[in-house]
This record gives structure tokens, sequence and C-alpha cells, in this order.
């Protein structure tokens, strides 16, 4: 990532082009539905739709510590928070529940996780009486919480509450305290970031939290702390949105390769591992941790494990030793983690992964081929990248291929063990019925040598016999 000191963003601000007003109209006209005002009983802030069932991210500062929290969109409706969906009190952000928004309420978000400096931007707020604040501006860096608590010195950075890794989008575009926690964005009306604050001294030095953050939230799944135990430190689960078909393990998702994902595929019922006799391992505790079906020493049909608890672990099915049909796996709580199709041992249509239990990356495959890779939070589609070298250039999918690859490198670590183990129980077993069948062996080869013997000494009597005239 490129860095810029203090006084070139400063050069920056000065030189870059401002976006024209009748643009800038026309982006506001395109967006306004999108912004929201979240009041609390101690405060007032902006807000941003990313999810028209009832998505809205804000500043944590914002609702931090109130008891209720109310969203007031532009048409003038007001709408009860229900609670958090996701916290980052690190970066300064909370996802909240509200009741659904009006179809096409939710702003889109840039494709580009990080903002390129000298890029239009107009920041957008809802001030307390009304009517929406916008500035413009462009973006005159992009750094991180460490770079800018240097630019700015420690007490000032102190101010925001975030760490040194939040990622910031510096921007000309003024940011009033109406605008926290309203959006930042692009002179396409896409989302680059969430308003946060506006250096005193200096108006053109505006701070924004990136996209990159933003994107996380909407993938984060844990229990909102909160020192003051207020009623928004509940979290709810993650809403069945109707544009995507309820409940979530009947997702039905259309892709833009014009496929359709649906859990059902999956079947994520955990499969019996004790109905699987034909090789079985254990744990040191004598309980069952693997059992599978084989043919001559080859992983052959269905194969599933399960924790020393008895929870279901993993199912997968083989051919002549090789993954083929659906591999499925579950935390010990029973959250899914991974799932796969293949063919004949290479990816081969769809795979999903779980973070928390919640869908956060779908990879369509064609025999090990990736033919789309599509983020997730939950059953909301995020942005998607038609090969894996895109996908990989984003930190957030690149960080969840990571994750994927090392838990399929444990499992594939544990089928060689068991199929090493397997193939030794054929092999013992081979052993074994050879000895068991040793001693009837020896005594049909005798019965046969005896029957040649006695079948060869007819022969030589007859032989005899009429070679003297009998």
């Amino acid at each position: 990532m490129r860095r810029y000191t203090l006084p070139t963003l400063i050069i920056f601000a000065l030189t870059a082009g401002i976006t024209g007003a009748a643009e800038v109209a026309d982006v506001v006209k395109a967006i306004e539905k999108s912004v929201v005002r979240v009041d609390t009983e101690s405060s007032t802030g902006s807000g941003v739709i990313v999810y028209d069932q009832g998505y809205v991210i804000t500043g944590y500062h914002l609702v931090e510590g109130s008891k209720t929290t109310t969203v007031v969109t532009r048409s003038g409706a007001r709408l009860a928070g229900h609670g958090f969906l996701a916290v980052d009190p690190t970066n300064n952000l909370a996802l909240i529940k509200t009741d659904p928004f009006p179809a096409g309420s939710e702003i889109k978000f840039a494709d580009d996780l990080m903002a390129k400096p000298g890029t239009k931007a107009i920041a957008l707020g809802c001030p307390r009486g009304f009517p929406l604040t916008t500035s413009q501006g462009t973006v005159s860096g992009v750094m991180k919480g460490a770079d800018l608590r240097d630019a700015l010195g420690p007490d000032s950075y102190k101010q925001f509450g975030c760490s040194p890794n939040t990622n910031w989008v510096q921007t000309t575009a003024a940011i009033s305290t109406a605008c926290t926690g309203g959006p930042l964005v692009n002179e396409k009306g896409e989302l680059i970031g969430l308003n946060v604050w506006s250096h005193p001294q200096t108006p053109s030095l505006n701070y924004a939290i990136g996209l990159m953050d933003l994107a996380r939230i909407m993938l984060l799944k844990k229990t909102p702390k909160n020192k003051d135990g207020h009623a928004l430190a509940s979290p709810l689960p993650p809403p069945n949105p109707t544009t995507h078909a309820t409940p979530k393990n009947q997702l039905k998702l259309p892709l833009k390769t014009e496929r359709v994902f649906s859990y059902q595929i999956f079947a994520v019922k955990a499969p019996e591992v004790r109905g699987m006799s034909d090789a079985a391992l254990t744990y040191p505790s004598g309980a069952l941790y693997a059992a599978a079906k084989h043919v001559n020493g080859k992983l052959h049909g269905p194969t599933a494990a399960q924790y020393e608890s008895g929870a279901p672990m993993a199912s997968v099915s083989f051919d002549q030793g090789v993954r083929h049909g659906t591999l499925k796996t579950w935390t010990e709580t029973g959250e899914p983690i991974l799932m796969a199709q293949y063919t004949k041992g290479k990816p081969d249509g769809f795979t999903a992964f779980h973070v928390g239990g919640r869908l956060a990356m779908l990879i369509q495959y064609r025999l090990a081929n990736v033919e789309l890779v599509q983020m997730m939070s939950g059953n909301f589609p995020l942005e998607s990248f038609s090969s894996k070298d895109d996908a990989l250039a984003n930190p957030i999918a690149r960080e969840l291929f990571e994750k994927m690859d090392e838990l399929d490198k444990k499992l594939k670590q544990n089928e060689f063990r068991f199929k090493n183990e397997v193939r030794e129980l054929a092999e013992d077993k081979r052993k074994e019925l050879a000895a068991k069948l040793a001693p009837q062996k020896r005594a049909n080869q005798r019965a046969r040598a005896n029957a040649r013997a006695a079948a060869n000494n007819a022969a030589l009597q007859e032989l005899y016999r009429r070679a003297n005239g009998g």
C-alpha cells in the first residue's frame, strides 16, 4: 500500500479537482434514501443502510451506553433498533438491526476496498433537524491507524478510539458533526468509507473508516461487550432475508455465472458414524473417532468422523481413494465450517466456507478451475470476483482462502492417516484370513495331489494291461 506523509496529504487536498455541482446533485439524489439519522437518548448522528432488510452501519461511539436507538429515514419514518448484529469497537463500528426498509434502500459498496488518492468524494449525513447535509472533495490519502497516529500525535488519535490497524480514508470533503456515522461515497455513489472526524484546525483534513473495515464487520459474529449492559448489547441472530429464501439452510442465491447456490445440495444433516463398520479408528479413550467404507484397502463410499464427545466432525464420500461427492465439516457445537463438492478428487461445483457458523465465502468450481468467488455475510452477498487471482488481491478474501486452505490441509493429513490405517487393516485382514485358510488350503492341495497321483497310477496300470494283451 502506498503511504503519504501529512504534508503530502495536504498538497493532495489543495490540488485535487472538485466534483461539479450538477454531478454531486445527481449522486446525492441517487443515494439519499440510503442515509439515515441515528438517535439515542443521549446523542444523534448518522448511519447508512447496507442492506434493505434492516442492516445499518453507524459509529459505535454513537450507540455505546444507550438504552434505546431509533433510525430515522429520509422519508421521516422512525424504526426502532432491535439490537446489534455485530460490533467492532476497535474500529468504531456497529451494525444494528431494524425492521426492513423499502426495497432499493441499500447503498452499493465500491468494487475496490481501498480508495485511491485523487478519487472524488462526497460526505453525507443527517443533522437532527434535516435536511441532508453534503460536502464534496477528493480522497487525499489512505493509511493505517499507526500512520495517522504518527501524523496527528497520540493524543489526537486517541479521540478516535480506534486501533493502529484501522484503515483510514483522508478526504477534503468536510465532515461535520451531523455527518459522523454517515457514508463517504465516490462519484458513482458507491460506499468508500464511514465518516468519523474532522481536524478542528485544518478543514481539509477529514477522516473516514475505510471500506475494508466496513466489509469486515459484515462477517463478524460475536457478542458485543458493553460495560453498561444496555439493551443494544444483546446481539440478534442474522435475519432471514425474504429476497434470498428462508431459513438459512435453504438459502438460494442466484450468482453472476447464472448458477444458483442452494444449501440443499449439501444435505447438512450429520451422518451416523457407527453405521459404517468396514474400518474404524478410535480415540485413546476408546471412543469412536472415524469409520469408513472401503474396497481392498481403498476408501470407497462414505467416511465420517466425530469428536470425542460424539458430535459430528466431518463427512466425505470417496471413490477408489479420492474425494468424490460431498465434503462437510462442523465445529463441535454443530456449526458448519467447510462444505464442498468433488469429482474424482477435484473441486467441482460449489465450495462454501463459514466463519463463526455464518457463510463467509462461496466458490464455484469447474474441475478445479475457479469460475466465481462470492464474498458473503451470512445470507447477504458482498462483492464477487471472476478468478481466484482477483479474489486474492482482496485482503479479506485472501485471509479466508488462507484459513480454508489451512483447514483443508489438516483434513487431508487426517485422510492420509486414515487411508494408511485402512490399507494396513485390509492387509492385516487378508493375512489373517490367509492364516485361517492355510490348513484347509494345505489339505486341499494334498487332496488334489493324491487325486492326481491316483489318476496317474490308474493310467499306468491301464497302459500296462494293454501292453500285455490284457
